[in-house]
């Protein structure tokens, strides 16, 4: 493949989110644990970059997807040190995406042509394999973690797919969470900044059918009143497939045994409400969908390849 035409489809890239749906899916692939693609061991930079490019040279854009992509988090001095590495790192990615993209077309295609087909025909591959340059001296150092801090699962993995039906990927507590149960079960599970860290997580559909996920904690307001529970960040898809839809509202605090509206992010008491937060006796205390709404509340990460 040549840059010329990397450099094209990074360009192209840029007008629409990258690595969108076919990183999605791969990485849907891999965290469910699919046949093939179970959960490696701690990699360093050079052997994370040596599968990327042998799964890219052998076709398995799944796989070239995973470790490429995990590559590209770890962040190493080569990508920006060693001329063009990046970019090749990059196109690879792109290519991996766009043949994903190709395969699930024509897939569901073969679908509704071929109804009750048990297995669909096979799908012809991207022609173009993407090149990858092996850069000199890249570390042979296995970090504990895959630099922490960097990647994000709650902004990066939990999307599309996952927002719909996160039960299919990790264990799930539905409708209420109580704060004994975060403390013990949730609290710290995520690979998160370590300004995350310990905040909790909930996947939601309000009562207008608008699917979303938020980032929350208990505390005190800065006006010092009593607990209580602050949503940190709520992401809104109008339309869950396309991530252009977003709508973000920062830090909602809703005091004991109060509601809000996700929808419009306000407090609210009435059949607007999606959210309810109860404080029993100041020990025991919820968090609650209301008024036909839906929360699920991942119990497990979905990131086990970068830990």
């Amino acid at each position: 493949m040549t840059q010329g035409y990397l450099e094209t489809r990074r360009r192209a890239g840029k007008a629409a989110p990258r690595f969108r749906l076919g990183a999605v899916v791969a990485l849907a692939l891999v965290l469910s644990a699919a046949p093939g693609l179970r959960a490696e061991p701690i990699l360093s930079d050079r052997e994370l970059f040596i599968k990327g490019k042998q799964a890219s040279d052998a076709l398995d854009w799944a796989r070239s997807l995973k470790f490429l992509y995990a590559y590209l988090q770890r962040n190493p001095v080569a990508l920006d040190e060693v001329p063009g590495h990046r970019l090749q790192v990059e196109g690879a990615l792109l290519a991996a995406e766009s043949s994903i993209d190709d395969t699930f077309r024509q897939h569901a295609e073969l679908e509704r042509q071929v109804a009750g087909a048990s297995e669909a025909a096979s799908l012809p591959d991207l022609q173009d394999v993407p090149r990858l340059d092996q850069p000199q001296g890249l570390s042979e150092a296995r970090p504990r973690r895959a630099q922490a801090g960097l990647l994000d699962e709650f902004d990066q993995l939990m999307v599309s797919d996952f927002l719909v039906d996160p039960g299919r990927y990790v264990r799930v507590e539905s409708e209420r969470l109580s704060r004994s149960t975060f403390n013990t079960r949730q609290k710290g599970v995520f690979v998160l900044p370590a300004a995350r860290r310990n905040k909790g997580i909930a996947i939601l559909v309000t009562n207008r059918r608008v699917h979303g996920k938020l980032l929350f904690s208990w505390g005190l307001p800065g006006d010092g009143r009593e607990l209580s529970l602050i949503l940190e960040s709520v992401t809104l898809y109008d339309k869950v497939r396309d991530p252009r839809s977003v709508r973000r509202t920062q830090r909602i605090v809703v005091p004991p045994s109060l509601a809000v509206d996700l929808d419009s992010g306000r407090i609210s008491d009435d059949e607007a409400a999606d959210l309810r937060f109860r404080n029993m006796d100041g020990q025991i205390m919820f968090i609650e969908a209301t008024n036909g709404a839906r929360l699920e509340f991942p119990m497990a990460s979905l990131c086990t390849w970068c830990r």
